[in-house]
């Protein structure tokens, strides 16, 4: 059910792209969607109060297939993973307005499949999976802070 005067519609589109977009949150704060696209190489951004008036804009480029990306809404940053790999990269914007990114954390995994963050608790938890040779995956999720 839609609640009345809602902002839903159909034929809001987060990317105009050709290619599927692997991940999305939303910053309550700022009225901003991020998503990854790892065919392209990029972490999107979409602003919802402009609406039809914005473009998507690239805002962090030449990440080799990104797949999990987590916006924190009270400080800003945004946390993102790539397939196949097993670390946490966070990211924030200096006074330009300009992504700056560092290592943040190397999951004990193959592969991290999920991430949620608690930004009022300022915790990150991650799912993933390890292969095994001859058996099943192992998965687990890990909370940092």
């Amino acid at each position: 059910m839609i609640r009345p005067g809602s902002a839903y519609r159909v034929n809001m589109e987060l990317t105009s792209h050709a290619v599927p977009i692997k991940s999305f949150d939303y910053n309550p704060t700022s009225h901003e969607f991020y998503w990854t696209s790892p065919a392209l190489g990029v972490i999107g951004r979409y602003n919802v109060d402009l609406g039809q008036r914005s473009k998507n804009e690239v805002w962090l480029s030449g990440i080799e297939k990104p797949d999990q990306v987590v916006v924190d809404w009270i400080t800003g940053n945004v946390y993102f993973s790539q397939q196949s790999s097993s670390t946490i990269v966070v990211c924030g914007e200096n006074d330009e307005k300009n992504p700056e990114c560092a290592h943040l954390c190397t999951v004990p995994v193959n592969s991290i499949t999920l991430m949620v963050l608690d930004p009022r608790e300022g915790r990150l938890f991650a799912a993933g999976f390890s292969r095994v040779r001859s058996g099943y995956p192992r998965g687990a999720v890990y909370p940092f802070s």
